[in-house]
């Protein structure tokens, strides 16, 4: 089957593929042909969480804040070097309890107060409906699920 180009010569469906990934794919998605990148599509090692690298991201948190992601994890987790910050965000999120941890910006607590603010946002939560995956959701992105 051939693809009218616009304003040249018919081209092939392969082709007319190749030029559409160029147009519209991230650069690391395909190669200079317009060809797949099959390992682009593979599951990326995914860096888990142990207990003591928790306890040292509260640690973080207690002495210098949320929000402070890359002083953290320079000062507290090495290992973590070559990993993106955003991971410790989102990891400081679930500690927290909260889809949109910008609003604890600046907190600065150790386990007994992260708990506290945990307890708190899990409460609100549940009577507002907004409690899934143990995070209270920020309701202006919408609602995924009814809560039981």
């Amino acid at each position: 089957m051939e693809v009218e180009q616009h304003g040249g010569a018919p081209l092939s469906r392969e082709e007319w593929r190749r030029e559409m990934r160029k147009n519209f794919c991230k650069k690391d998605m395909i190669d200079d042909d317009g060809n797949l990148v099959k390992e682009y599509f593979h599951l990326k090692k995914l860096k888990t969480w142990t207990l003591e690298e928790e306890r040292l991201l509260i640690q973080g948190i207690q002495k210098y804040g949320v929000g402070e992601w890359e002083r953290i994890r320079r000062d507290f987790l090495p290992d973590w070097v070559g990993f993106m910050t955003e991971d410790i965000r989102l990891k400081a999120c679930r500690l927290l309890g909260i889809q949109r941890i910008e609003e604890y910006n600046g907190f600065k607590g150790g386990y007994e107060e992260i708990n506290a603010v945990w307890q708190k946002n899990k409460e609100k939560g549940e009577q507002q409906h907004l409690w899934f995956s143990n995070v209270l959701m920020d309701k202006r992105f919408g609602l995924i699920g009814k809560a039981e």
